[in-house]
């Protein structure tokens, strides 16, 4: 058996068991679209599920939230109250 043949079962083995499955995905993609509505499109997916690879089940989306206010520098309080006031 060589490389591509060994490579090919192995992500075809991790494809089928652990990563996540379709309804999966279509949920974080449906809640990444209601984030970046909160935050007028000023967002964009990093980490594992960004990468592709996230397994199942997936338990976070890592998000970073571009914030052009350099007084956050200082007090980031105020812009992480402001986020939880939206999304809540």
């Amino acid at each position: 058996m060589n490389d591509q043949m060994l490579n090919q079962i192995i992500n075809q083995y991790i494809k089928e068991n652990l990563s996540p499955t379709q309804e999966q995905r279509n949920y974080v993609s449906e809640k990444y679209e209601e984030l970046r509505g909160f935050l007028s499109n000023n967002c964009f997916q990093v980490g594992s599920y960004a990468r592709f690879t996230a397994t199942d089940p997936v338990h976070d989306l890592d998000v970073i939230h571009n914030v052009l206010d350099a007084s956050a520098q200082e007090d980031p309080s105020f812009i992480v109250e402001a986020i939880f006031a939206l999304l809540e």
